[in-house]
């Protein structure tokens, strides 16, 4: 009998600035040839009169502002997904799902606080581009949304 697959393992998050890199790797069930497709959804928190401090793991969470969610379906072989242009000094939640002919799994969900906006600099015109890093990779901050880095295998 077919069940519906786990969700993604391990999901994390790195934030630099206003960009974000999430991670994770595939659930043990279903079998890797089974899963289709993983579903990444991000968005900032609902307003809520409560201060970001009290979000706990295993207690209080933020929840996504539906409205201004977004959502993205990437290949069965990635496993890093990156969010740009992100708003300063924000709550946002992510969540991953695993997709397979057997149905969707429960999201995995992490949330994170971007950083604050700095103030302007003198009157240089230069910009930096923050440059997230991994042991083998570099990824630029591009302007456009969020992309996914096709081909990334967890093997």
């Amino acid at each position: 009998v077919a069940q519906t697959p786990q969700p993604p393992v391990g999901l994390s998050v790195l934030v630099e600035g206003t960009i974000a890199r999430l991670d994770w790797s595939a659930p043990s069930y279903p079998p890797l040839r089974v899963i289709r497709n993983f579903r990444v959804r991000w968005g900032p928190r609902e307003p809520e009169e409560v201060h970001p401090l009290v979000y706990t793991p295993g207690g209080l969470m933020p929840r996504m502002s539906n409205s201004r969610a977004l959502t993205s379906i990437v290949g069965f072989g990635v496993r890093r997904f990156l969010l740009f242009n992100l708003q300063s000094d924000t709550v946002y939640i992510a969540s991953v799902q695993t997709l397979s002919a057997f149905g969707d799994s429960p999201p995995a969900v992490v949330h994170f606080t971007t950083a604050a906006a700095s103030a302007p600099q003198g009157t240089s015109n230069s910009r930096q581009s923050p440059t997230l890093k991994s042991n083998s990779e570099q990824v630029e901050n591009v302007d456009g949304g969020a992309f996914d880095l096709v081909g990334y295998r967890d093997y």
